[in-house]
């Protein structure tokens, strides 16, 4: 199983993205006075989504600030990792012999400039 394939099986998810326009072409109302505004703005400008996430880390309910989209990785249910994969990524020794790989090849071509 190669590099690839192993991150083929985890899926790509928006941590902080809210809806602009329904599916149906309506705009996304909202409670919260600054997410229907610009719920608004992104509906005016025809853009389906737009991103925000809390100006305090520690008050998630708390005052929003619009940001650029910030994405989590999740490993689907129905691409598992199999013990060998695991062990592949995350093995202390193969992050070591890769790691040291990549310093020697940093190595020969230091060697070969000169």
């Amino acid at each position: 199983m190669t590099l690839q394939e192993i991150k083929n099986k985890f899926k790509k998810i928006c941590i902080n993205r809210y809806t602009a326009i329904l599916p149906n072409g309506e705009r996304q109302w909202y409670r919260r006075g600054d997410l229907d505004n610009w719920s608004k703005e992104a509906f005016d400008r025809s853009e389906p989504y737009f991103y925000a996430e809390p100006i305090d880390p520690n008050n998630p309910y708390g005052e929003l600030r619009l940001c650029k989209p910030k994405y989590r990785y999740m490993l689907s249910e129905k691409n598992l990792l199999t013990e060998d994969e695991y062990q592949y990524l995350f093995n202390q020794d193969m992050l070591e012999k890769r790691l040291s790989v990549a310093r020697m090849e940093d190595v020969k071509k230091e060697i070969l400039q000169d």
